[in-house]
């Protein structure tokens, strides 16, 4: 007898053996034959086309850490589009009838059951979860790089690109992520696994051109001017038959990083401007320390236009789009403001679809 032989035979049967049991397991999930495997369901459109021009430099780090946001699906999102379509038609039954933060979560929002089985994969894939949004349709997480590849199935690398701010460096996903299939009706995409995306500001720095010792004046538009070219009626406006103040009506400036009080009194003694309305800072993701030009100017130009109007700052941490969105998502469910205004912006190049899709959600509410 050939014993060799006769344990190679009985090696084979075995290896045969276990790659049935493990087919079994793909094809017939739930049963005996499951040994943990989980099927997974790819989110496509998640991966930004500026990776596709961008230099790769290598590997991200396996225990970089990231925070990105799971946007989380409406439940019914046909039947609020439908709603929205009312109540904006004069002759819907619906018309002006405009849904509460309340009326969204009891009737569109994710249910916390949901919430609770998207977290428990993000916490059974080691990450933590640092915030659930108050309608509940984003989840705000921190991993590293290697939890990140595990829970997604993802590639996570380093890129380099050159833009009009010299060439920059950032981490990003290779491809699209994937989720398990079982939370593919529930989750609608991961924004934030790419740190290039960021929000820009339409600022100019305008240089000094100055004589030495010569006195410094105000220089470009006044509220004066402003509001004299484009016929505001206000009391900027020699020309206004009417002098409306903004009294009774709340602003919300979404913006990032912050904006020197200091120099904001200065500019409305400049210009007498008497501010009666309230001015509050609505922090997001922490409170930032960099003076920003374009929050500056935002807050000066309604301010002085609207002196009797109320404003939130809602102001982020920093311009990266995982943070703006989340900003826009608390004008949202705060629902205090009468107007929202923001004059950053971003190409769509630079993010994903789906993560514009998940804005567009927000904005629905």
């Amino acid at each position: 007898m050939n014993f060799r032989k006769t344990l190679i035979s009985i090696s084979a049967i075995g290896a045969g053996f276990v790659a049935l049991i493990f087919l079994l397991g793909i094809l017939m999930p739930n049963s005996i034959f499951d040994f943990g495997f989980e099927k997974m369901h790819v989110l496509p459109e998640s991966t930004a086309p500026i990776v596709g021009v961008s230099k790769l430099e290598g590997p991200a780090g396996d225990e970089d850490k990231l925070r990105f946001v799971v946007g989380l699906n409406l439940r019914d999102e046909a039947a609020l589009d439908k709603y929205i379509e009312e109540v904006n038609d004069p002759a819907s039954s619906n018309y002006g009838k405009y849904l509460t933060p309340q009326d969204i979560r009891s009737y569109f929002s994710p249910t916390t059951d949901d919430v609770d089985l998207v977290i428990e994969f993000l916490k059974d894939s080691q990450m933590t979860v640092l915030s659930v949004s108050d309608n509940r349709t984003l989840i705000y997480v921190e991993g590293t790089v290697a939890q990140i590849e595990d829970a997604f199935d993802v590639e996570m690398n380093r890129y380099s690109v050159r833009d009009d701010r010299g060439l920059v460096h950032y981490v990003s996903n290779a491809s699209d992520p994937s989720i398990p299939a079982r939370l593919d009706s529930i989750i609608q995409g991961i924004m934030g696994l790419n740190t290039y995306a960021e929000f820009k500001s339409n600022a100019l720095e305008q240089t000094a051109d100055l004589k030495p010792n010569a006195p410094t004046l105000p220089r470009g538009l006044s509220p004066q001017d402003v509001a004299s070219v484009y016929d505001f009626p206000n009391a900027n406006n020699p020309n206004a038959k009417s002098r409306y103040t903004g009294k009774g009506k709340t602003l919300a400036i979404a913006t990032a990083y912050t904006y020197d009080p200091d120099d904001m009194r200065d500019y409305w003694k400049q210009y007498g401007i008497v501010r009666t309305g309230q001015l509050k800072n609505i922090y997001i993701n922490g409170k930032a320390t960099d003076i920003n030009s374009e929050t500056t100017l935002d807050l000066q130009a309604a301010s002085s236009q609207a002196p009797g109007a109320d404003i939130l700052m809602y102001m982020s941490v920093d311009a990266k789009f995982v943070n703006f969105t989340m900003t826009f998502n608390q004008v949202v469910t705060d629902n205090d403001a009468d107007v929202m205004s923001v004059s950053w912006g971003l190409c769509e190049s630079f993010t994903g679809k789906r993560q514009m899709k998940l804005e567009h959600t927000i904005f629905k509410q």
